[in-house]
This record gives structure tokens, sequence and C-alpha cells, in this order.
């Protein structure tokens, strides 16, 4: 699961539990229960599919190269401890048994990694009373025996497995898809209490602003919803401009604008001053629409706007 995906459900599941104590409140706006009720559904669901997802999530190769790694490492260092012991005592049979570097054991072969780490554990335990001042203990040595062991007994996932985590994933950002589409609904109605639930609405946007967005340094995302249908509204004509007082250093001074044009679920605006700002969205066959926003120097906010077909 990526950073973005953890985020979003936490956001998903705190703002879950927050709407069903408030159900009294917007339980009764337009098709409100059904979506709440989509919402709780792909909650359940990737509480289920991410789980399945976290234990069989690493693919083969990637497992095998961390526990080769951790081998790797653990064998170099005990090896590196053992030849400083055979140097300090001249045992020159044993100097000879460990001229394997770092960067050799990386790149040899599984076999090969293999016999040199077998070696490395039968000669430790044969030296095991005189080594303790050298570094290496009866604790090093079970340590190694266990990565070797964990390294030679990791199971190669079956094709039917891969299959089925391919398949899992999909479903995971299908799930995830479905939320935002109905959160993104549920956002678009929450309007209508803004004035006589005030305190509710701004509880709610402040839940939501747990979802970050994915691109670092944007401070306000724009989302357009049809009026009639509740659907996303794309391609829509958007202008942000300074509000009339507001330090305009940024912008030019004649235009004073930053136009841009929607996709399917808003845009984001970067970089933006504190302040209040003035945006219009304009599309061909719905009137025009301008709303006061503010930016918070630090916080991330989200407007969705409604669009009326004229």
């Amino acid at each position: 699961m990526t950073k973005d995906e953890l985020s979003f459900q936490k956001m998903s599941q705190t703002e879950e539990s927050h709407v069903n104590k408030y159900m009294s409140i917007c339980g009764n706006l337009p098709n409100f229960p059904v979506y709440f009720t989509a919402v709780q559904d792909c909650n359940k669901k990737l509480v289920e599919y991410l789980a399945l997802e976290v234990s069989g999530s690493h693919p083969d190769k990637l497992t095998k190269k961390q526990l080769r790694e951790k081998l790797v490492d653990e064998c170099s260092d005990v090896m590196r401890k053992m030849y400083a012991y055979a140097v300090n005592e001249n045992l020159n049979d044993l100097i000879d048994s460990f001229g394997y570097s770092h960067s050799f054991l990386k790149i040899t072969n599984e076999s090969n990694l293999n016999s040199i780490c077998l070696n490395v554990l039968d000669k430790a335990g044969l030296h095991q009373a005189n080594l303790t001042n050298y570094g290496i203990t009866a604790t090093s040595i079970t340590m190694l025996q266990q990565s070797l062991n964990d390294f030679n007994t990791i199971r190669p996932i079956s094709k039917q497995e891969k299959a089925k985590n391919k398949e899992n994933r999909l479903y995971i950002t299908q799930l995830f898809a479905k939320l935002r589409e109905n959160w993104n609904k549920m956002d678009n109605l929450m309007e209508i209490l803004r004035q006589d639930h005030t305190d509710f609405y701004y509880e709610y946007h402040q839940l939501r602003k747990l979802e970050k967005p994915k691109s670092a340094n944007v401070d306000l995302s724009v989302k357009m919803y049809d009026k009639e249908s509740g659907q996303a509204v794309s391609l829509v004509n958007l202008s942000l401009m300074p509000a009339a007082g507001m330090e305009q250093e940024r912008f030019e001074a004649n235009a004073a604008l930053i136009e841009k044009k929607t996709r399917m679920y808003g845009c984001f605006f970067r970089n933006l001053s504190a302040g209040d700002y003035l945006i219009t969205a304009r599309k061909a066959g719905y009137a025009d629409t301008t709303k006061t926003i503010t930016i918070v120097k630090g916080e991330y906010t989200t407007v969705n706007i409604v669009m009326e077909k004229l």
C-alpha cells in the first residue's frame, strides 16, 4: 500500500465514524445514504483485501533480495572479525578461509554464498570459545545461522499466487477509486448544510483534510459537480485571482489571474500566497459561478463548486 493510499484510508475510516454519529443531520440529504453505504462497504472490503496484500505482497525477487542482503551483511561481519582473530593468532589455515570481500559475497551465486556461510559457521563453532574478545558471541553465530535458514527456505511465489496478487491489487485500486467518487459526491451535498449546521460542516471538512494530495506544495484542490445529477463536471475553465486588497506580487499587475482547465476530478493550485481569492468557473452550457476562498499557509484547502445548467 502506498503512502497516499494509507492516508486516504485513514481519512475515510475516520470520516465514516464521524458522519455515522451525525446521520440525523446529513442522512436526509438527496442520495446521501446511498453514497455513505457505498463508502462503508468499500472501507470494510479494503481492510480485508489490504490484509491479503500485506500477507502476500512481497514479490519473490524482492524478498529474496532483502534476505540475501541481510545474510551477506552478517556473514561479512563475522568473517572480518574471524580474520582479525586468525591474523592475531597466526592461524594461516583459518586466514585462507576468509579471503572473501563483502563485494564478492554480494555478486557470487547462491550456491557459492551458501558454501561460504556454512564454512564460516563451522569455523566459528570450532573457535567460539576464543572469539568473544573479537566481538563474535553465541548470539552472533545463531543470528547468522537463522539468516542462512531464512534465505534457503523462502518459498518462491507460484504463477497462480502472482496472478491472484495482481487481481487483488486491481480490485484494491478500484475500491479506492469508488471511495474517492462517493466522498466527492458527499462533499458536494455537504454544501447544503453549510449555513444551518456550520459546526458539523467545518468538522466534516477538517477531517477530509487528512487526505493529502500526491504532489508537493499543493495548497488548493478544486472540484466541480453538476447541481442536478451530482456528477463530476470536467473541462471547466477556472480563473483564480486575489480578492481586493490582497498583495498581488505573484501576479501581473493587469491580469492578476491564474487560469486552468479541469480534468475529471478537478485540478490543483500550487504555491499560493496566504489570503483571500476569487475563483470563477466557466463552461459552455452552464452558468458562470464565482466563490470567495481563503488560503491559509501550510493548510490544504478543498473547494467544491456546484455548476448549474442554463
